[in-house]
């Protein structure tokens, strides 16, 4: 009897866990100007179930919310950050966490070392200051916009961050097994890292696919990104989530 109470403390324990990492998510988002109501690509994201069996990649993992999320079934996780602000929280936040592995490189269909630019607002003096909520520094803030897309909107390449880049395709050729969730917030790069996943057989080996697409702030990559939504079509074991925000 005391050992069915304990373990059925323990899932007790990781619903609350899981339901604060959940909240958290949401808060997150709806500082960056999202609501759960209206994130429909969220509210996907947490109704699939996930074991610990599962493999899972979050690609622009920033302070790592929606890496926790992830990491509460238990999955392997890799999560790709390449802002060095963020990293640091990203790392820290995982330090102890077996089944989470994170990676400061940024995610591409090539192996190089490129240019990550920061937001404006990120490097203006007059910049309005974090929340009041965020614990942490207003570089970390404002990191979710940093890009190695020169072409985005709001961002200034007068600075910039050298990161590495990997091939994700590569990389999932070489895990050499089904990838269960594949996040990808990676701020414009989606157009050449996804024609990279389709021209291999690395997509096939994904399951779902949670995209953001930014032509609203790269307006030169909207007729790339029809294209590519529907080369998605052909790989009949992928479910296609391009409502990610």
């Amino acid at each position: 009897m005391r050992t069915e109470l304990f373990a059925c403390g323990n899932r007790f324990g990781e619903r609350i866990r899981q339901a604060y990492s959940h909240l958290r998510l949401r808060r997150f988002k709806a500082h960056s100007g999202f609501s759960f109501d209206d994130d429909v690509g969220l509210r996907k994201l947490l109704k699939i179930r996930l074991k610990p069996s599962d493999t899972v990649i979050d690609c622009g993992a920033s302070i790592g919310e929606t890496t926790a999320v992830l990491a509460r079934s238990h999955s392997k996780v890799f999560a790709f950050e390449p802002d060095a602000a963020a990293f640091e929280i990203l790392q820290e936040k995982f330090r102890d966490s077996a089944n989470v592995v994170c990676i400061k490189k940024a995610v591409l269909d090539s192996n190089k070392t490129t240019r990550l630019y920061p937001s404006e607002q990120r490097v203006r003096s007059d910049a309005l200051p974090p929340p009041i909520w965020w614990r942490y520094s207003a570089d970390a803030w404002y990191s979710v916009s940093s890009t190695i897309v020169p072409e985005k909107r709001g961002i200034t390449t007068d600075t910039w961050e050298e990161v590495e880049t990997i091939n994700l395709s590569e990389f999932i050729l070489k895990l050499g097994c089904v990838v269960k969730i594949l996040k990808m917030d990676i701020e414009g790069a989606e157009v050449a890292v996804l024609r990279g996943l389709t021209s291999s057989n690395a997509m096939r080996m994904v399951r779902h696919l949670f995209v953001e697409t930014h032509e609203d702030q790269i307006p030169e990559i909207k007729k790339d990104i029809r294209e590519i939504l529907t080369e998605l079509t052909k790989f009949p074991q992928l479910t296609v989530h391009s409502d990610w925000r």
